[in-house]
């Protein structure tokens, strides 16, 4: 059956299908709309975001609100909110158990104490919320920041030494024909069989320091049959020079066949040269136990080590020192070099003092090593700061000192870390020759990278950033990422701990604390021991490629280690005005003339003095308080030397 309208009504009928399918249209359309506005961009800065938060709570809210104000170091006041799923834990160092406060959370929420608070953002929200999923309080039960005292540091660099010599030797026997470069994230090794020189000196350096703070045998044995590892089998002389030099690493793959020496850096910076930093951290470790036992034959081969170093590397005629030698000729100009040919770079000026000359003279205080440090940092003064154009240094060169702008990954951009550690080390060398110029240099670099390169949100420094301001911006821009690598921090911390120290600056203090907070709270792993190499701004552990690793080219128990030495040293002595222990073993022939010489690093004169010294655990008190020198006895064995430094 057919149903037949009349005219009239068939018009009436179509309109109103028509009005049906218009409303089911604009349902579809909004509906889409609404499941489209979801995934536009916008919406991802309006919902909520991560982050982290440091700084010290201001005051707690006087509404209904759960939640309290805390200032960070940029000066701005932010207010965190908690709930009942916030989690709330204490700073804890390594080897240490989680520490969960008992209280309510409310009953620690106090004025003045130090929080790190990782939170969601909610940006829809006007202002913008902050709500807390994680508290991390910085303070012990009495109200004392743990890592201001030295006795963090000290055990801190137990727990890291531990680690490598679990590490590297897991059968409990030091045998260096065992060790590797390259570690997993838990400390197991790569097996691909090779063994850096620059990675064992650091590790060596570690251990070294690790006796120092600590006197426990297990280091210092590791430190000596390290030293003589490297001396029996990188060791070279150069009949030219009757230099010495050292190779790059042995491939020990095989335990049947003699290990293959590799001459030349296999690392992509600097391939098949002689890279002169590669010369300079091949004698950190040695230098270091030199400290301890005095042994000749170290100071003869940093003697001779330098003496090749001045032959193939130092510019005599317009100063400082070419960065890398074609293995050839050990010529600075050969076209093997390619982008590395007659250069220099921060690594060939500023590393010597660091790695290995501030503390050769500290062991043997001769005016020649006093005056090359003196030389160097002038260079540096002199040659680096760029201040009429950009707030980092240079750091890198052309033969004539011209700007190297183009340089592979560096090009015309900073280095955070680079510029703390050279207000770090000119502060030291300040201290050594009394230069105005040298802390002059360091307080501008110094205050330049805390506004620039340190995080004034959540604590730490940044890695890499453009040197020059694009035009319209406002910041320096990250090159690749806002992560944070472990040795930059070990800088920023360093540089601030001394410059506090030296000239009591408030900013300097705070920069040290904020810093010491950040890589306390985020670096240390409690899952596998050791140190982080790298994590995110917010504290994320970044676990990719050679950053997942705990040994690389890059990474040993070098800056970790180094860290805690004088991060315990500079506290202790500088800051909290007390007293700092350390430990020495000489040798029958130490240093030669039976003298130890004990101060932790260059510290400001007058500033320190010897209170006490034990011999094999007796008093001894042939010393000479003021200039730091223990006049040890005759002995046809090595000797175990405590020695009490306090502050003045």
């Amino acid at each position: 059956m057919r149903i037949r309208f009349k005219s009239g009504k068939r018009i009436l009928f179509h309109a109103f299908l028509s009005v049906i399918l218009l409303l089911v249209i604009q349902v579809q359309i909004q509906a889409q709309e609404q499941f489209n506005n979801q995934f536009q961009e916008p919406c991802l800065f309006e919902t909520h975001v991560s982050d982290l938060f440091y700084g010290t709570i201001s005051s707690i809210s006087e509404s209904d609100r759960h939640s309290f104000f805390i200032t960070l170091p940029s000066g701005k006041t932010v207010e965190i909110l908690f709930t009942d799923e916030t989690s709330v834990e204490t700073l804890r160092n390594l080897d240490e158990a989680p520490i969960y406060p008992k209280e309510p959370i409310t009953k620690h929420i106090l004025p003045g104490r130090h929080v790190s608070v990782l939170g969601l953002i909610y940006a829809d929200k006007n202002p913008p919320e902050i709500e807390a999923r994680k508290i991390l309080f910085l303070e012990d039960e009495t109200g004392n920041l743990r890592f201001m005292h030295g006795s963090w540091w000290i055990n801190q660099i137990k727990s890291v030494g531990d680690f490598y010599l679990r590490a590297q030797f897991p059968d409990g026997k030091i045998d260096y024909t065992k060790y590797r470069t390259n570690l997993r994230l838990n400390g197991s090794k790569v097996e691909d069989g090779i063994q850096e020189a620059c990675t064992i000196s650091r590790l060596i350096y570690g251990f070294a320091s690790a006796y120092m703070l600590t006197g426990e045998d297990r280091f210092l044995e590791a430190a000596e049959k390290g030293t003589d590892y490297l001396r029996t089998y990188y060791r070279k002389l150069d009949r030219k020079s009757d230099g010495i030099y050292w190779i790059h690493a042995l491939n020990n793959a095989s335990s049947t066949i003699k290990p293959r020496e590799i001459l030349t850096s296999g690392f992509k910076d600097d391939l098949n040269s002689f890279p002169l930093y590669e010369q300079i951290y091949a004698l950190a470790g040695p230098v270091q136990t030199l400290r301890i036992t005095g042994d000749s034959r170290i100071t003869s081969d940093v003697d001779k080590t330098l003496i090749f170093m001045n032959k193939y590397y130092r510019d005599e005629k317009l100063g400082g020192y070419f960065s890398h030698i074609d293995p050839v000729k050990f010529s600075t100009n050969s076209a093997l070099l390619g982008k590395n040919r007659s250069r220099k770079n921060w690594n060939s000026i500023g590393d010597h003092a660091p790695a290995y000359l501030i503390n050769y003279y500290l062991a043997h205080r001769k005016p020649e090593t006093e005056a090359m440090l003196n030389e160097l940092g002038k260079c540096i003064t002199e040659q680096f700061p760029t201040p009429e154009s950009s707030p980092f240094v240079m750091e890198r060169f052309h033969a004539d000192w011209t700007h190297d702008k183009t340089w592979f990954w560096q090009k015309n951009r900073g280095v955070v870390g680079h510029n703390f550690k050279i207000a770090w080390n000119l502060s030291r060398l300040y201290n050594l020759k009394n230069e105005n110029g040298f802390i002059v240099n360091a307080e501008q670099i110094f205050d330049r990278m805390k506004k620039i390169g340190a995080d004034q949100q959540r604590g730490g420094s940044f890695d890499v950033m453009e040197r020059e301001l694009r035009p319209g911006d406002l910041y320096y821009r990250h090159v690749w990422h806002d992560r944070k690598v472990w040795w930059q921090q070990e800088q920023s911390i360093l540089s601030s701990l001394i410059i506090a120290g030296m000239t009591k600056k408030p900013d300097a203090a705070a920069l040290a604390l904020h810093s010491m907070a950040f890589y306390n709270s985020w670096f240390l792993d409690h899952e596998d021991g050791g140190i982080y190499y790298h994590v995110t701004a917010q504290g994320i552990p970044y676990l990719r490629g050679d950053e997942r690793q705990k040994g690389s080219h890059s990474m040993s128990g070098y800056h970790s280690m180094e860290l805690c030495f004088l991060a315990a040293s500079y506290l202790e002595l500088l800051i909290n005005k007390e007293y700092l222990d350390l430990y020495f073993c000489p040798r029958p022939d130490a240093f030669g003339n039976k003298v130890l010489h004990v101060s932790p690093d260059i510290l400001p004169k007058g500033t320190i003095k010897i209170d006490s010294v034990l011999i094999e655990g007796k008093p001894w008190t042939n010393f000479d308080s003021e200039n730091l020198n223990v006049f040890l006895p005759d002995s046809d064995k090595s000797m175990k030397v405590k020695v009490r430094i306090s502050a003045k």
